[in-house]
């Protein structure tokens, strides 16, 4: 007699049995690498937050008519702008430099979302913890916002007429006077980062997980600065010609360092290549703002000459540069000011890239 059975099931055993009874599918858990190409978008959101810091005045001296004067380092900005101001009222002038305060002692950045592609490179270190560096190019940016670039274009145009001015009620010939303007902009960001993910399941061709880390933001091209350069020449009564230039750089520094958050979710189309989408928010402080001053005064002539208003406060022009403390100084002679940070941002911008990519296993 025998006995026949049919039809039985066959006995299966381990996380790969597991998985083709949950689905018929088996990752190939024995490549330990992976590498990722992905494309998609940043989107940025800026905080509102800092606080100002004002240039000191500049130093009082008297001028050659016994009036008082300062040794300002810019006309555009602070005190210079202040003094130039001061004396055209004096004089009974309506002109006016509007001062680039306004906009060096106020959030002058606003970023701006692009597109971004990049690529990742991980490794699994458990069935589910992996280690990831991604290298991310954006086409978002920090940029001046359209209230600072209002400001910068308005202390440009009028510093033209706020300094011709007084110069026209003196006896000199050949008066230029110019004012000039530009803005840089980034071409975008590069992102280098790592991070850690933690897989919420490891079965199945959906892998849902967690991601943290940190790395570092660099800027692509210029940074976003602000540059105004103005120039005055003239010959005084005397034939001594007088030539002085004054230029102010503004820029928008943002920190270098983010720390970043995310998660997304994996598809396995086979056990090794799949598709995968991501999110990931870099986070890090707001951007300050950055003054660079350069005032030049007159220092090529031979022969020695001082201007000076008959206002009180003063104007005063010189012909030719001294070592000698004692000699006269133009008004246009404060010190340098470099890398001045007017404004100190505070609070949190967050960066948040969406990306879609395909993944190999290797």
């Amino acid at each position: 007699m025998w006995l026949a059975v049919s039809a039985m099931p066959r006995p299966v055993s381990g996380a790969g049995a597991a998985s083709r009874q949950a689905g018929g599918f088996s990752r190939d858990t024995d490549r330990k690498w992976e590498f990722e190409f992905h494309g998609g978008g940043t989107m940025a959101r800026n905080s509102t937050g800092g606080s100002p810091a004002y240039l000191q005045p500049g130093q009082p001296f008297r001028t050659i008519a016994n009036l008082p004067s300062r040794r300002v380092s810019s006309w555009y900005i602070g005190d210079g702008g202040l003094l130039l101001n001061a004396v055209n009222e004096a004089f009974g002038f309506s002109e006016r430099i509007r001062l680039l305060d306004t906009v060096a002692v106020g959030r002058a950045g606003q970023p701006e979302s692009g597109g971004s592609f990049g690529l990742r490179l991980g490794r699994d270190v458990t069935s589910r913890l992996g280690a990831e560096l991604t290298v991310d190019y954006s086409l978002a940016h920090m940029a001046f916002g359209r209230t600072a670039l209002a400001g910068i274009e308005a202390s440009r145009a009028t510093f033209v007429p706020a300094m011709t001015a007084p110069l026209e009620t003196s006896q000199i010939t050949e008066l230029s006077v110019t004012s000039t303007s530009s803005v840089s902009r980034p071409k975008g960001q590069l992102f280098i980062t790592g991070v850690l993910n933690v897989s919420l399941r490891n079965e199945g061709r959906f892998i849902p997980y967690v991601s943290g880390g940190a790395g570092v933001i660099r800027e692509m091209g210029d940074s976003p600065a602000a540059i105004l350069e103005g120039n005055y020449r003239f010959v005084e009564p005397a034939g001594i010609p007088i030539d002085e230039s004054d230029t102010v750089v503004l820029r928008i520094a943002a920190p270098a360092f983010v720390g970043v958050a995310g998660g997304g979710i994996r598809y396995y189309v086979s056990p090794r290549w799949g598709l995968r989408g991501d999110v990931r928010v870099y986070i890090d402080g707001n951007a300050d703002n950055r003054l660079d001053l350069t005032p030049q005064p007159a220092d090529s002539s031979s022969s020695n000459a001082v201007m000076a208003s008959f206002t009180a406060p003063s104007l005063q022009f010189v012909s030719f540069a001294s070592n000698n403390p004692s000699a006269p100084r133009s008004s246009l002679s404060g010190p340098r000011v470099r890398d001045y940070r007017s404004f100190a941002g505070s609070g949190i911008r967050s960066q948040v890239n969406l990306t879609a990519g395909i993944f190999w296993k290797f």
